[in-house]
């Protein structure tokens, strides 16, 4: 019998799933009458708050202000972001590169490459907002990491996409429903080469595109 606070269960099929408490990690194979120790995540802040797996190898655990990630069903857990602007308190995989976690200050992240880069996009301010805005971004030009600033105005949903010089979508960086305010994303294009990029925010029968410069 194991002992601890226990924040979620993550449940692959009708038998099988997975639950961590502080650093531990759990498997039950049949349906939580009996569940093992698999591993151990190597926290370094705080304790386990989320975790979530789509099959018997790939997982993903969320902490304070860190994320790691599992291919082996477990067994060992390396870190994929160390500096996270918040708390995990829930993780939802659509699949092995769709991956979606949700924290406090009203902090959203998706990654859809597994979790090799993590986006957060960060309501800074609810100030009163005039217009729909998508600012310039920041460092321009950049190298990896970038910012991008925009205002809404009306609440619906909202996508924001990175094409290249030709024209191509080349990723989805944020879908999904903002509030009226002012939000930060951060857009991390380490597995881009340099080159001009173009990134758009559209949603609500609006839309706005501006250029960005990636030199490596």
């Amino acid at each position: 019998m194991f002992t601890g606070d226990f924040y979620r269960v993550s449940f692959i099929n009708d038998n099988t799933g997975y639950t961590a408490s502080h650093r531990a990690v759990y498997k039950t194979t049949n349906f939580g009458t009996n569940w093992d120790s698999v591993g151990n995540i190597p926290v370094s802040l705080g304790s386990v708050l989320s975790v979530e797996f789509c099959n018997e190898n790939t997982g993903w655990a969320g902490t304070q202000y860190q994320m790691y990630k599992t291919t082996n069903g477990g067994r060992n857990w390396l870190i994929q972001n160390s500096t996270l602007p918040g708390v995990v308190y829930s993780l939802w995989a659509f699949n092995d590169s769709l991956v979606w976690g949700c924290g406090n200050g009203g902090r959203i992240w998706h990654t859809i490459r597994g979790g090799d880069t993590l986006t957060n996009i960060n309501n800074v301010s609810t100030s009163v907002i005039k217009e729909f805005r998508l600012f310039q971004n920041y460092p321009n030009p950049f190298n990896n990491k970038t910012i991008i600033k925009l205002e809404i105005i009306k609440m619906g949903n909202y996508e924001i996409e990175i094409f290249n010089i030709a024209g191509k979508k080349i990723e989805t960086i944020f879908n999904g429903e903002l509030n009226t305010g002012q939000y930060e994303i951060i857009f991390n294009a380490k597995e881009l080469s340099s080159g001009i990029y173009f990134y758009r925010l559209s949603g609500n029968n609006i839309s706005e595109t501006k250029k960005l410069l990636l030199i490596k």
